[in-house]
């Protein structure tokens, strides 16, 4: 059922083929490989001095102090570790009044994340709240904190971040859309969509990244690698907890 295919060879492209009614000039929503475009520019902030992977998410957004969310550091987020609530059972995080608001262009990120306690409060284990950095669970809520505290901490709103730092060092070659709500805060779980030719050209970016020295070649190549061994179980399937953001 999917759309779009590409198997790539290093920089070679093996096969490549779109399904009706896409085709080559489609833009490709790119869901959930938006979380790796956020944590490739989390990666940038942090090797630019923006960010530390020990900032606090309360450092940086006042709102979420004295709330579980905002204990979370940044490499907890990134590992999808924050230990906050899961909203919804299949990872996502709105409310169906809240999608509907999406959907109408009124929602504001920010505000929703901040102010929703389902969102911002502890996950409930058997015993006792789960701590951040103590528990794997694949959800929304990770990224979108992570996008937040990327604008405010770069002082840049996510599309201009986003182009900067990802779309253009990958040498991005068509016009894509970024999603952001009327404030500028950026869907930053899934809001990204590309042709399928600049998706491979970023999977080569990142691959190329983790073999690169110095800080931003470090950041991936950590971000590559098994950080917690635990399995989260969400919508009847077992997802295993790997590596920063969704990579």
């Amino acid at each position: 059922p999917a759309k779009a295919f590409a198997l790539m060879d290093g920089d070679t492209v093996v096969y490549s083929d779109t399904k009706a009614p896409a085709n080559s000039s489609s833009l490709f929503h790119g869901f959930s490989m938006g979380k790796t475009v956020t944590a490739m520019a989390v990666g940038q902030a942090i090797c630019a001095g923006r960010l530390q992977l020990t900032t606090k998410a309360s450092d940086v957004i006042p709102e979420l102090s004295g709330k579980a969310l905002g204990n979370a550091t940044v490499r907890d987020l990134l590992m999808m570790a924050s230990g906050a609530t899961d909203a919804n059972s299949d990872s996502t995080v709105w409310t169906p009044e809240q999608n509907k608001a999406w959907n109408e262009g009124t929602l504001n990120l920010s505000a929703t994340i901040t102010t929703d306690e389902r969102i911002a409060k502890a996950q409930r284990g058997v015993f006792s709240d789960y701590k951040p950095g103590e528990y794997f669970s694949y959800k929304s809520t990770d990224p979108l904190t992570l996008g937040l505290i990327l604008s405010r901490a770069t002082g840049t709103v996510w599309n201009q971040w986003i182009q900067e730092r990802i779309l253009n060092p990958m040498g991005a070659a068509y016009p894509g859309l970024l999603v952001q709500d009327r404030q500028q805060n950026g869907l930053s779980d899934g809001g990204t969509r590309l042709r399928l030719e600049d998706w491979q050209r970023f999977a080569l970016w990142v691959k190329r990244s983790s073999k690169e020295q110095g800080c931003f070649g470090d950041y991936v190549r950590a971000a590559q690698s098994t950080q917690i061994n635990n399995v989260a179980r969400k919508s009847g399937r077992a997802a295993v907890g790997r590596a920063d953001t969704a990579l």
